[in-house]
């Protein structure tokens, strides 16, 4: 499909021909440029771009340039032109008012860290830089890590390498073109939000590339909805009360349900709206982690089934519940202390054996937790008439969470732990063509659904209620 037409766009021109630049090893110096890499984050600071308070930052592909030849993507490394014949004039203005100038772009295509891709590309950046005319420094993302927008890695290097002068970010502006705009007659939908929630991560003002290099009315268009917003869940994480459980007075099995599961934090919040058989056992956390009597209000809604046997199926919407709530974690942090087996497919390796290893247990008076996935009714069924033919009465748990919530998670969990593993979109988009909601129908007293919160670690915090997707 053909490149939006702009107006305004710089027709295509020779430029002068400049030294190729090559790349040696995982980090290198150039003297061409001052370039530098590493295995994340390739950065070009030319000793003329100097340091300031005040920083105009702009994304590459799409706002500083666009393909001459009118396509999506480029042909060949030559294959562009000024998004506007007024850059140069409207970005030395900048300089003059004291801005640095800063190019800020995903370039996740030269991950390879092939020295031909990656030289080809800096001759390409020094011809555009050459273009424009003034003082440029570059930030190029290569990896799908904290520096790949809309995270705020690239930002955070930016400031580290800006000579102890703090950035203002009340005076400096992001430019970007993936603004999460929806489509408007031949006009593109914008292939994602990640600019403009760049910006919103770092906390400066944003403006499209219509907006910055025409007229703030020259964009009129609609931006279409995020799929997840981490940061709805900042009111939530102070509205419900502390985890309250309680011990099973007979023996009881737990079916955790959901996508492909690994630990990321604890939970601190799961309330339970619905009468389950248990002794009264609240607690809560203390600050270095240990357990404490809980003191649970009048309004507590968590009530005794006279003696009846509890049995919990949790089914989980989307990985989050799995992979950031962690159903693993739950049964480790919070049944695991009340006395529940934990019977794992990822430890015995063999549905069959999990079964038989859950009803020897059950009969032996212990509850157990079952923590494997059974996302459809298919895989539950087995557990279901376990818990019928031994008497265990049969609840369904749901946690009801967006696939883009259990993404953000999953990268949540990418970011912050050295030993994960990262879960491919693929099993994510299996599970959830999979994943059927548990119904009394399928031999439930009750099907309940459970908010909850994560327990973040204050140094991860921040990180979590950003943005880090890209829509």
């Amino acid at each position: 499909m053909p490149k939006r037409k702009i107006s305004g766009a710089d027709e295509a021109e020779p430029t002068k021909k400049l030294k190729q630049t090559t790349l040696v090893g995982v980090s290198t110096n150039v003297t061409d440029g001052a370039w530098h890499q590493n295995s994340s984050l390739l950065t070009f600071n030319p000793p003329e771009a100097k340091s300031s308070s005040k920083v105009l930052a702009l994304d590459l592909d799409g706002t500083i340039i666009v393909t001459a030849s009118g396509k999506v993507f480029p042909k060949n490394t030559h294959d562009w032109k000024l998004f506007s014949k007024k850059a140069p004039a409207i970005l030395q203005q900048y300089v003059e008012d004291g801005y640095l100038i800063v190019i800020v772009s995903n370039q996740a295509g030269l991950e390879k860290n092939s020295a031909k891709l990656i030289g080809e590309f800096k001759a390409k950046v020094e011809a555009v830089v050459a273009r424009l005319g003034v003082a440029v420094r570059g930030y190029f993302a290569l990896k799908d890590d904290i520096n790949r927008k809309p995270r705020t890695g690239m930002w955070q290097a930016l400031q580290a390498a800006n000579d102890g002068v703090e950035i203002d970010k009340a005076a400096s502006i992001y430019c970007g073109d993936a603004a999460g705009r929806e489509a408007l007659g031949k006009v593109r939908k914008d292939h994602s939000h990640c600019d403009r929630l760049f910006a919103e991560n770092v906390g400066i003002p944003f403006r499209t590339p219509e907006e910055f290099w025409e007229e703030p009315e020259a964009d009129c268009r609609d931006t279409y909805p995020l799929t997840f917003d981490p940061r709805t869940l900042l009111s939530c994480a102070t509205s419900l009360p502390p985890l309250a459980i309680g011990t099973p007075t007979t023996p009881t099995l737990v079916v955790m349900v959901g996508f492909p599961a690994c630990k990321v934090f604890s939970l601190q919040v799961v309330h339970i709206s619905h009468p389950l058989a248990f002794e009264s056992h609240h607690f809560s956390k203390n600050s270095d982690g240990s357990k404490a009597p809980l003191q649970v209000p009048d309004s507590d809604v968590l009530l005794s089934l006279s003696k009846q046997p509890w049995f919990v199926l949790r089914a989980f919407y989307s990985p989050f519940c799995l992979i950031s709530a962690g159903k693993s974690t739950f049964c480790n942090n919070h049944l695991q202390p009340l006395g529940f087996k934990i019977v794992s497919r990822d430890v015995i390796k063999d549905m069959k054996k999990c079964a038989k290893v859950a009803e020897e247990h059950l009969s032996r008076g212990s509850s157990v937790v079952i923590d494997n996935t059974n996302v459809d009714a298919e895989s539950r069924a087995p557990f279901v008439g376990m818990a019928k033919r031994l008497g265990v009465a049969v609840y369904a748990c749901l946690m009801a969470t967006s696939l883009e919530h259990s993404r953000h998670n999953e990268m949540f969990r990418q970011l912050t732990s050295e030993k994960h593993t990262k879960i491919n979109s693929v099993v994510f988009n299996m599970m959830k063509a999979k994943y059927k909601a548990p119904t009394k129908d399928e031999g439930f007293a009750e099907v309940m659904e459970i908010p909850f919160v994560p327990d973040l670690p204050d140094k991860h915090r921040e990180l979590y209620f950003q943005y880090l997707l890209e829509k």
